[in-house]
């Protein structure tokens, strides 16, 4: 094992001794040996050190002064004393002021371990520094992410007292800041009716964990505005975004601010993974996991414009099958509209099994299921399902989901993904189920826009 060592030794004897235990002890030491504080200042100025072995008495130096050295240079070595004669105050001495050991030259045995050890220790001091360094670092771009937002933000904590208020709060509120931190939100909103609706969101997401969404009309300055809030569930505390939404009622923009709230909830996750990632140095497996999803929904967000796009029916079916893929990685996928009666409308699949969908029905099938309880199925393992369907099966499917595309409170229509691999989708049902809402956003534009056009023709 390579060793760079620097000596503070002015015995060439005593330092022949160190390095032969050195090489016993498993290292090879590669070493420069000094006797002064010029020379040690001028060794560590050029070169790179694993660890600094110190003589605690020379005529022109000694153990305290050298360690003094090493700490004023900014370096944190493993230090350690090694001494013909040292007594137990001095060596209490020497470890009070930073050093890591102290060893007999009568008993050099201990040095090989001593190194080891001391090693591992500084490779976990130099993990922590970096660690603490890059969660400041975190802290301090939330605080400028926070304060770059140009929307409603604020913060509060666990007991829902106000602990960040920005510049857009002020602005829509006209109340500053240092007025309200450290206040409770029933003491910052002086209607009762809001304070109570919020309140109740606020409570669901903490007990829940989980984001609340609502809208709210406020009593501000002598107008109603029209506010989406958004409610982040944090991990000691809560954060609250709010958009004036009050010109924005029509579907067109409807569907903007649903983008807006996208690039927010993957900026969101993306600093969340980052800072979660920098704090407590998650295993290789869920970083790559976490930051996959972040992928995911940015290409969501790429391709959510396209699919809402369409002009026609047809045409939104098969941009959300090409697009599927561009997001889920899934090796069949299928769309299509249900009737009021169950039965299916219009399709497209990704495939070709030479058996029509308008063949394959609903009854008693698992389809028919996600129809009548509106609620998103996902089978690992198909094939053991009673409810299968032996087509997919004999084309090798392992994994299914299928997802409801709900409008005006019913199942619209059905998104179908498969894989030949069991367990698949495992991580993507958040990405698949926002996916679908944006589907299913796209066919109530396209139906809503055909109908006014129907209506527009008859008059």
């Amino acid at each position: 094992m390579p060793l760079h060592a620097l000596l503070v030794e002015d015995s060439e004897a005593d330092a022949f001794l160190i390095l032969r235990e050195l090489n016993r002890g498993g290292f090879e030491p590669v070493h420069e040996r000094v006797e002064n504080a010029s020379e040690m200042s001028a060794a560590l100025a050029k070169k790179t050190f694993d660890v600094v072995l110190a003589d605690y008495v020379m005529p022109q130096f000694n153990g305290i002064e050298a360690l003094a050295l090493m700490k004023s240079k900014g370096l944190d070595l493993p230090f350690i004393i090694i001494s013909g004669k040292i007594g137990e105050n001095t060596a209490v001495e020497a470890m009070k002021a930073g050093a890591h050991d102290y060893i007999m030259k009568d008993n050099l045995k201990r040095l090989a371990p001593a190194i080891k050890r001391e090693l591992e220790q500084a490779s976990l001091r130099q993990e922590r520094k970096i660690s603490q360094e890059k969660l400041e670092e975190g802290k301090q771009n939330y605080r400028c992410l926070a304060e770059s937002i140009s929307d409603v933000f604020l913060a509060m904590d666990s007991q829902l007292r106000c602990t960040y208020w920005n510049k857009a709060c002020e602005s829509l509120t006209g109340v500053s800041a240092r007025k309200v931190l450290g206040r409770h939100f029933y003491e910052i909103f002086a209607d009762a009716e809001i304070a109570r609706k919020l309140n109740v969101e606020f409570v669901q997401a903490i007990v829940t964990k989980q984001p609340r969404q609502m809208t709210v009309d406020y009593n501000l300055r002598d107008k109603t505005t029209w506010l989406a809030v958004t409610v982040y569930p944090a991990q000691d505390g809560l954060s609250v975004f709010a958009k004036d939404i009050t010109r924005r009622k029509q579907t067109e923009q409807n569907l903007a601010e649903k983008s807006r709230q996208l690039e927010a909830r993957v900026n969101e996750l993306q600093a969340v993974n980052n800072f979660n990632i920098k704090l407590i140095n998650e295993r290789a497996e869920f970083i790559s996991r976490q930051q996959r999803r972040i992928e995911q929904l940015k290409r969501l967000h790429k391709v959510a414009k396209k699919i809402c796009s369409s002009t026609s029916l047809a045409e939104c079916l098969d941009s959300i099958i090409k697009h599927f893929s561009e997001v889920v990685d899934a090796d069949f996928a299928s769309v299509f509209l249900v009737k009021p009666d169950g039965q299916i409308e219009i399709g497209v699949n990704s495939y070709d099994f030479g058996v029509p969908l308008a063949k394959v029905g609903t009854r008693g099938s698992i389809i028919r299921d996600i129809i009548s309880t509106a609620q998103p199925t996902y089978l690992p393992n198909y094939a053991t399902d009673p409810r299968h369907n032996a087509t997919l099966v004999a084309r090798g499917v392992r994994t299914w989901t299928g997802i409801p595309l709900i409008n005006a409170n019913r199942v619209r229509g059905l998104l179908i993904a498969s894989s030949l691999k069991e367990n698949a989708f495992a991580y993507d049902t958040e990405v698949m189920q926002a996916f679908a809402d944006w589907a299913a956003q796209a066919l109530r534009h396209v139906e809503t826009a055909a109908a006014e056009k129907g209506v527009l023709a008859t008059r």
